[in-house]
């Protein structure tokens, strides 16, 4: 078995990461044209949505901008992750 130094092909190269705050996740996602969302299959929907009780409105909303969510004991979180680059931006 390869360790896991071994199995990198090529040396990865480091962005920084931003994040933004925003009030409506929902219009911000899909107000961001010409940014490429990274898709999410149904199949993730369909899990958060038993895992966490969700109303199956506010998932089909979440389907239709690739939103991502999670929650814990602080509340809920929703994000959006954009679709790695060619020229390596995630490795």
């Amino acid at each position: 078995m390869k360790t896991p130094s071994q199995r990198v092909q090529k040396p990865c190269r480091w962005f920084p990461t931003t994040a933004f705050a925003t009030a409506d996740i929902f219009a911000t996602a899909l107000a961001a044209r010409g940014f490429p969302v990274l898709e999410i299959g149904a199949n993730y929907y369909d899990d958060v949505e038993a895992r966490f009780g969700l109303d199956p409105a506010l998932v089909a909303r979440m389907k239709a901008a690739n939103v991502l969510y999670d929650e814990d004991a602080g509340g809920q979180f929703f994000q959006v992750y954009s679709a790695s680059r060619p020229d390596g931006l995630f490795c």
